[in-house]
């Protein structure tokens, strides 16, 4: 027989002994004598309650989920052997996730929220930066964008580090986008990166003998030439133009 999604989930001697250890819901008791699409939409939209106030759906699914995943242990793991209490391993997992669930009370915690990149505050510009590298080359670069508080555009920078890792390239964007602003003679900055390892090492400091300890304490150096800082971290989704920046900046000659 052919190896469809119909015999793997279902029909298989292997697949059939794991579902005759479940009491089937009368509702889907006939159901598998259906093809694919029928048999699935019906135990899927089945809401019976099975065990522990847990509907039959939710049992589906999981019983699917470990089908597939012992079929795949059958044929790439040669010392795997199937369990012989399969129905109470299944249980046991739909149960914990049921457990889960109720605990997150997801109904009152959800919450939409729209991430987009915000003005400063009146008076301050703001400084974007994000550093990048390119998985198979090493290649890191870093770019960065200042906006005053209407939003409108300043000065933008690109720049090709070289080789190394991508805490590097942020750390030199943070570094490139500070003397950026310390030349356009900025006094109120605020500084945003998607990077909570490179905003913590600048907040909290680090040691001397650190690998970026000489651009985090330029950085510092810096800092201190403006009235006022702010700093602070943010999703990536809202630093999309400097993600852009950092990227482009790989496509060209080393340097800023």
């Amino acid at each position: 027989m052919p190896e469809t999604l119909l015999h793997l989930f279902r029909d298989c001697p292997k697949a059939m002994a794991v579902w005759r250890t479940f009491n089937w819901p009368t509702a889907v008791k006939h159901t598998f004598n259906l093809d694919w699409i029928g048999w699935l939409a019906a135990n899927l939209h089945c809401k019976v309650i099975y065990s522990n106030n847990i509907q039959w759906c939710s049992i589906f699914v999981f019983i699917c989920w470990y089908m597939w995943k012992w079929r795949n242990k059958d044929i790439f793991d040669v010392g795997f052997h199937r369990p012989y209490n399969t129905s109470h391993i299944i249980l046991n997992a739909t149960i914990e996730w049921s457990h889960a669930q109720a605990k997150l009370n997801l109904v009152d915690q959800y919450c939409f929220n729209m991430f987009s990149w915000t003005m400063p505050d009146d008076g301050y510009v703001k400084l974007n930066v994000d550093g990048t590298r390119a998985g198979q080359s090493g290649q890191i670069g870093a770019g960065g964008v200042l906006r005053d508080h209407n939003g409108d555009w300043l000065s933008g920078f690109m720049i090709n580090v070289g080789k190394g890792q991508v805490l590097t390239a942020e750390a030199w964007g943070l570094l490139s986008g500070l003397k950026l602003a310390t030349d356009l003679q900025v006094n109120k900055i605020e500084i945003e990166s998607d990077s909570a390892i490179l905003i913590k090492l600048i907040v909290e400091g680090c040691e001397s003998s650190h690998p970026l300890g000489s651009i985090l304490n330029s950085c510092k150096s810096l800092l201190h030439g403006f009235e006022d800082v702010k700093i602070k971290h943010i999703f990536r989704e809202s630093n999309m133009t400097a993600d852009a920046m950092a990227k482009s900046s790989l496509s060209h000659d080393p340097g800023i």
